[in-house]
């Protein structure tokens, strides 16, 4: 049994060295014709990216079978039950020494109709050694019940309740992760840890989040109520309208202490926004949630780092990679752990050029300089003088021009 889980792991985790295995098989198939090594590739000679790719396979190996880990990581289907109806999620679990091992865990929720679920950053915490709950409220995604904005706080204690009792997770180092909606109840779940009235949490980051609604200017617009409740189960869109005003502004939250004992630790909170969010313009954001976190009595109890993507929309889509990398940085310095050193990331990156000019301008650049360095540096003699002639006998013809009749 020991050695069928050490081949399962070791094909988990082939999936990481594929470009090992794509180099290696390209060089052992030279005859075959078949291009498997993307056009972006640095032109690097065969024998070096021979060499590299089977180093990368051959230290991926040594590290599976001298890993500690005996249990895989896993993806399950769970069920969940709030106010008598069954909840849908998914349970990622990450790579474990035994069956009694526990794990830090992120409790992740997503906003409203819940189109983007942050699957990528739910893979990337869980391959960074995370417990990840990702999971449905009642009437979306084939969730019981019928949905009401009203109702998720309830959806969120039975899940969050559900989730800590699982062996693996450990109760002490918990993290929430939120987006829009999501992002207004992570925030909330913050404010009651650092309060002293909830859940004892490590962090939460909020992507996007709703802070405020029809004081600041942002009612559910109609067209957009419409097209939730088409995605929704047994709710109207006047009723979105009525429910998303009556939410409590995150302001009020932050500040509303009625604890009289105070922790000496802050709470750490990560968010992220887009300037181009259709939905929530960067002077919200600073009117309602980072003025409110720059009051006195909030600093002292909130460490919050606020990212700006300054093309970003309300998904974040042109920055997922930057999105993924950062929760996992924020959720392992939370957890108290060092962030991993990917020898494999950095083996992808050095033989792409996506790793070593990110930009279209920054390669552009780099073309222009090597054709102006070559061109004046490197030429040869001959190749010089075929220039210095041409460049003569072209000042001589506008010469000529500038002396025919018709210039006079």
């Amino acid at each position: 049994r020991q050695s069928d889980n050490l081949v399962r792991i070791n094909l988990l985790r082939l999936d990481e060295g594929r470009l090992a295995v794509s180099l290696a098989r390209r060089t052992a198939g030279r005859g075959s014709g078949r291009q498997l090594i993307s056009s972006k590739m640095v032109r690097m000679p065969r024998p070096g990216r021979a060499l590299l790719g089977v180093l990368l396979l051959c230290m991926d190996l040594a590290h599976t079978l001298t890993s500690p880990s005996r249990i895989p990581p896993d993806i399950s289907s769970v069920h969940i039950k709030s106010q008598g109806k069954t909840l849908f999620g998914r349970l990622f679990s990450p790579a474990l020494e035994h069956e009694h091992s526990k794990a830090p865990s992120v409790f992740m929720l997503h906003g409203i109709p819940g189109t983007e679920q942050n699957f990528d950053v739910a893979y990337a915490l869980r391959d960074a050694g995370f417990n990840c709950l990702l999971w449905h409220y009642r009437g979306c995604w084939g969730s019981e019940g019928s949905y009401s904005i009203n109702g998720l706080p309830d959806d969120i204690d039975a899940a969050f309740r559900w989730f800590r009792s699982q062996t693996h997770v450990d109760e002490e180092r918990l993290i929430v992760v939120g987006h829009s909606l999501g992002g207004y109840h992570a925030l909330r779940l913050a404010s009651e840890s650092a309060h002293e009235v909830g859940v004892k949490l490590l962090g939460a980051v909020a992507l996007c989040p709703l802070v405020a609604t029809d004081l600041a200017g942002v009612p559910l617009d109609a067209g957009l109520a419409k097209d939730f409740a088409k995605m929704l189960t047994d709710v109207t869109p006047e009723l979105l309208q009525t429910q998303w005003s009556g939410l409590v502004p995150v302001r009020q939250m932050l500040t509303d202490d009625n604890n009289k004992v105070h922790s000496e630790r802050k709470m750490p909170l990560l968010i992220m926004t887009g300037d181009e969010d259709p939905l929530f313009s960067p002077a919200y954001y600073t009117n309602h949630l980072d003025a409110p976190l720059k009051e006195a009595r909030v600093c002292a109890k909130f460490d919050s780092t606020w990212v700006r993507l300054p093309y970003g929309d309300h998904a974040l889509c042109r920055y997922r990679r930057t999105v993924v990398k950062r929760v996992v940085k924020f959720a392992l310095k939370c957890a108290g752990q060092d962030v991993p050193i990917d020898v494999f990331r950095i083996g992808r990156e050095l033989l792409s050029w996506q790793g070593l000019f990110d930009t279209v301008p920054m390669a552009l650049i780099t073309v222009i300089v090597a054709g102006f360095v070559g061109g004046r540096f490197c030429a040869t003699p001959e190749g010089q003088q075929a220039y210095l002639e041409q460049k003569q006998e072209m000042d001589r013809n506008r010469m000529d021009a500038t002396r025919s009749p018709k210039f006079i």
